[in-house]
């Protein structure tokens, strides 16, 4: 599941003054009416006005990513030098986008002058669709806050629900959805953790192994006799690996056949007859 429920709006107003890291600049810029310092820059280039010099500039000494070039030029074209609700500059912009409120009329917006991939589009309107149908989002104003919100125990269900019902899921990630959010209404705590590489990471530390594998098997992701059995080794199998992926990978490997051999039989996966 893609982290965060909101759609950061690719904003056109870009063309604040932004010094690179390391970059060479020798002020008074001379391209930007002579301005003494980056304040006095960030000043000049938030004026509509200035926007086509500030541009230009910014892309001869690479201090902003080509594609955001490219969607402030959309916007000079077409004529347009404010963003919704008459924002200016990328902060003023960034900050009225983030407002969950001003979601429809920026997607809108972008949806208007083209500012936004047909894909990130899509779902930013889905988003849109189910706020207008009722389904309560997470307690956040932006995606940022929304990744940093979803991962607490207590959001994940509104969090999961909300994806669910706007319909940002693919369908393959479905069913496994629906087992976690079993698992929660259950009361079950869930790792708090926003995706699989977290989880994977958080899951590998022996203090947070039993909140692991209950959530697991009250998720239905492990039997009930495959969590006991990873309770058994603590979760660990043949030279420490953890996970499935991890230990097959590992007696895949011809020089640890014994070694796997001798772990299956002593922690009762297979009879000694069997091997």
């Amino acid at each position: 599941m893609k982290n965060g429920f909101f759609i950061l709006i690719p904003l056109f107003a870009v063309v604040g003054f932004i010094l690179a890291q390391g970059e060479d600049i020798t002020f008074p810029v001379a391209e930007l009416g002579n301005c003494t310092s980056e304040t006095e820059c960030r000043a000049y280039c938030d004026l509509p006005e200035n926007m086509e010099p500030c541009l230009d500039f910014a892309q001869a000494h690479n201090l902003i990513p080509e594609e955001e070039i490219t969607i402030a030029r959309k916007m000079l074209t077409a004529g347009q030098t404010a963003g919704p609700g008459g924002c200016q500059g990328q902060v003023e912009c960034g900050a009225y986008c983030d407002d969950i409120d001003h979601i429809k009329e920026c997607i809108a917006f972008a949806e208007q002058y083209d500012l936004m991939p047909p894909e990130e589009l899509a779902e930013a309107k889905k988003v849109v669709q189910a706020l207008e149908r009722g389904v309560q989002p997470p307690p956040c104003n932006s995606k940022t806050e929304c990744d940093n919100v979803c991962r607490l125990p207590e959001n994940m269900k509104t969090c999961i629900t909300f994806a669910k019902e706007a319909g940002l899921m693919p369908p393959e990630e479905l069913a496994e959805v629906e087992k976690v959010l079993s698992a929660l209404e259950k009361g079950v705590t869930p790792p708090p953790c926003g995706n699989k590489t977290e989880c994977d990471e958080y899951c590998a530390l022996p203090e947070n192994f039993e909140t692991c594998i209950t959530f697991a098997e009250a998720a239905g992701f492990v039997s009930p006799e495959e969590a006991a059995m990873a309770r058994r080794t603590g979760g660990k199998g043949p030279g420490n690996c953890r996970g499935k992926d991890e230990c097959e990978s590992y007696c895949e490997d011809p020089a640890h056949g014994e070694e796997c051999l001798d772990f299956a039989i002593e922690n009762g996966f297979m009879s000694a007859e069997e091997g």
